[in-house]
C-alpha cells in the first residue's frame, strides 16, 4: 500500500461525515493512523540480520504472545529455537529484541541501567498508582536515595538479628497448616494480580480489576499510615526504640538521622511499605507453591528433605538453617527453573552498541558478536530463559535437579558471568534495581518449608494445575478460571496429611 492508496482510503470517508465537526475529528484521526501505518510499513528494517519468529499480526506483532498469561511456552520456544537474542515484533511492525544473553543483560541491567536503558513510561505510572512513590515507581535519583535508606534492613546481619523471632512465625505457620489438613483441601496462596494498564490515565480507566486495585491501594495506604503513626510514637521512647528492628522502624530511624536534604518525605516512606508488602508476598508465595507442587510429585525428594530437616536441631541459628544443604538445593533449583517473574522489559534511551557473551548466527549465516541497539527499541529481559540456557547450565538445563547444587557447577556457569544478584541466576534480576529483599525471601521460604515438611506429607491433588503469567507466575486449577485466569483466586490443590 503506497501513500496515494492511503490518501484514497481517507477520501472514501463519506463527504457528509467529513463536513461535520465530529467528521473533521474522524477524518483527522483516520489520516494520522494512515500516516503512522504507512510509516511503519515502509520503514527499513531496524535489525535486518537478526533472526526471530515470523510476525503473527500486522497490528500487534508478537505482543499478544509475549504478554499472554497462558503462553509461557512461547518464551521457552524463543530461546530453544533462536538462541540468546532474537527479533520480535511490536505494534505495527516495530522491531524489538528478546534477550537472555548474559553480557547483553549486564549492559542493560547493570552498566547502563537508567542511563542507556530504562523502564518504559507506563511501568512507573502503573506502579505509582498501585503502591505510591516507592522503589518500584520512582525515577533514578529518587530510587538511589530510597535504596540507600532501605539497604540496612536487608543485609545478612539484619537477618541474623531478626532470626530469634522465627519460633513465633513457626507457631503461626503450624496453626495455619493444621487448618488445611484433610483430603484434598486447598492451600490458598492469596495473590492480588496486578494487571499492567495500557493507558497513561489509570484514574480514568474503568474495570473490575482497576476498581479492586484502587480499593487495595487505598486500604494498604490507610494501614501503612496507621503503622507509621504508631512507629513514630514508639521511636520517641529511647528504650522502646532499641527493641524495634522491623523494616519500617529502621527506615524511620535512618530517615530521622539523615541530613535534612536527604530525608524522605512521608509519602515515600508509605510507598516503601506498600511496595515491600505487595512485591514480597507475590513472589514468595508463588515460589512456595511451586516447591510444594514439585515435592508432591517427587516423593523421594520430599522424603530426603524431611530426613534432613528432622535431623536438624530444633532451635537453629541463622547460619545453621542456611547450612542445610538439601533444603538449600531445593530452593535454588526451584528458583532457577521456575522464577516467579519470567521476564522484564526495558527501553533503549539512545543508540548503543552492545556486545554478546554467546555469538548468534545472522540471517546471512555469519556470526554476530555485537548488536547496535537503536533508540526506542523495547528489550524483553528473559529472566526465565537465562536460567534455562543450555550454553550456561548444560544440556540438562530444563530438568529439575537439586543435586546439581551439591557438587561443583559446570565451568560454563562461572564463565557466563551472569549478572544476577543470586547464585549466578537471573531470578532476582541484577544491578541497582535488583530485588532488594531477595535474602529475606529465601529466608522466609526456608523457614516455612522447615515447618511444613517436618509436620505434613504433600501429595498431588486430583485437579490439574496450570501456571499463568500475571506479572508473577501463579497456579490455577483447571476449570476454575477463564482463558486469562480470571474468576478464581490462585491456589494449589494438594492432598495434605499429618505426620
Amino acid at each position: 500500500m503506497d501513500l496515494n492508496q492511503l490518501q484514497l482510503l481517507v477520501s472514501r470517508i463519506p463527504l457528509h461525515v467529513r463536513n461535520r465537526p465530529l467528521g473533521y475529528l474522524v477524518t483527522l484521526v483516520a489520516a494520522l493512523l494512515a500516516r503512522r501505518t504507512f510509516k511503519y510499513l515502509t520503514a527499513p528494517s531496524t535489525y535486518p540480520n537478526i533472526v526471530g519468529p515470523p510476525r503473527k499480526s500486522m497490528i500487534f506483532g508478537h505482543l499478544l504472545d509475549i504478554f499472554s498469561p497462558t503462553n509461557i511456552k512461547f518464551h521457552d520456544a524463543l530461546e530453544e529455537t533462536y538462541g540468546s537474542v532474537c527479533k520480535v515484533y511490536g505494534i505495527l511492525g516495530r522491531e524489538n529484541l528478546y534477550v537472555s544473553d548474559p553480557r547483553f543483560l549486564q549492559e542493560v541491567l547493570v552498566k547502563e541501567e537508567d542511563i542507556g536503558f530504562s523502564h518504559p513510561p507506563h511501568f512507573f505510572d502503573v506502579n505509582s498508582a498501585s503502591f505510591g512513590p516507592g522503589l518500584a515507581s520512582c525515577p533514578p535519583d529518587m530510587h538511589k536515595a530510597q535504596r540507600k535508606m532501605l539497604n540496612p534492613a536487608f543485609t545478612s546481619q539484619y537477618m541474623k538479628a531478626r532470626f530469634p523471632q522465627v519460633p513465633t512465625f513457626n507457631a503461626i505457620a503450624q496453626s495455619v497448616g493444621f487448618e488445611c489438613v484433610g483430603v484434598e483441601r486447598f492451600i490458598h496462596l492469596r495473590n492480588l494480580q496486578m494487571k499492567l494498564a495500557i493507558t497513561q490515565d489509570i484514574g480514568g480507566a474503568q474495570s473490575k480489576e482497576l476498581d479492586m486495585l484502587r480499593w487495595c491501594s487505598a486500604t494498604a495506604l490507610e494501614l501503612a499510615q496507621a503503622i507509621l503513626t504508631q512507629r513514630k510514637a514508639s521511636l520517641k521512647d529511647e528504650k522502646a526504640a532499641e527493641e524495634l528492628h522491623d523494616i519500617m522502624s529502621i527506615l524511620l530511624k535512618a530517615n530521622m538521622e539523615a541530613s535534612e536534604g536527604d530525608r524522605l518525605p512521608e509519602d515515600q516512606i508509605l510507598g516503601q511499605m506498600n511496595t515491600l508488602v505487595f512485591a514480597g508476598h507475590e513472589t514468595t508465595s508463588g515460589a512456595l507453591a511451586r516447591i510444594l507442587e514439585v515435592l508432591s510429585q517427587n516423593q523421594s525428594m520430599q522424603d530426603r528433605l524431611r530426613d534432613e530437616l528432622l535431623e536438624a536441631p530444633d532451635n537453629m541459628t541463622y547460619d545453621e538453617l542456611h547450612s542445610l544443604e538439601y533444603l538449600d538445593a531445593i530452593c535454588r533449583e526451584t528458583l532457577r527453573l521456575f522464577p516467579p517473574v519470567s521476564f522484564l522489559d526495558r527501553e533503549a534511551m539512545e543508540d548503543r552498541m552492545v556486545p554478546l557473551r554467546y555469538p548468534i548466527k545472522g540471517k546471512d549465516g555469519k556470526e554476530i558478536r555485537e548488536i547496535l541497539v537503536r533508540k526506542g527499541t523495547s528489550i524483553y529481559v528473559a529472566l526465565r530463559e537465562a536460567n534455562r540456557s543450555k550454553e550456561t547450565w548444560g544440556e540438562d538445563a530444563s530438568e529439575f535437579k537439586p543435586d546439581r547444587w551439591l557438587g561443583r557447577l559446570p565451568n560454563s556457569v562461572s564463565d557466563a558471568r551472569t549478572p544476577g544478584v543470586y547464585s549466578s541466576m537471573m531470578t532476582f534480576s541484577a544491578g541497582p534495581r535488583a530485588c532488594i529483599g531477595f535474602k529475606f525471601s529465601i529466608l522466609e521460604l526456608k523457614i516455612v518449608l522447615l515447618t511444613l515438611i517436618k509436620s505434613f506429607k504433600f501429595a498431588p491433588g486430583t485437579a490439574q494445575v496450570e501456571w499463568l503469567n500475571h506479572v508473577t507466575m501463579s497456579p490455577y486449577p483447571l476449570g476454575t478460571k477463564n482463558s486469562v485466569g480470571e474468576g478464581k483466586e490462585p491456589s494449589m490443590p494438594l492432598n495434605v496429611s499429618v505426620l
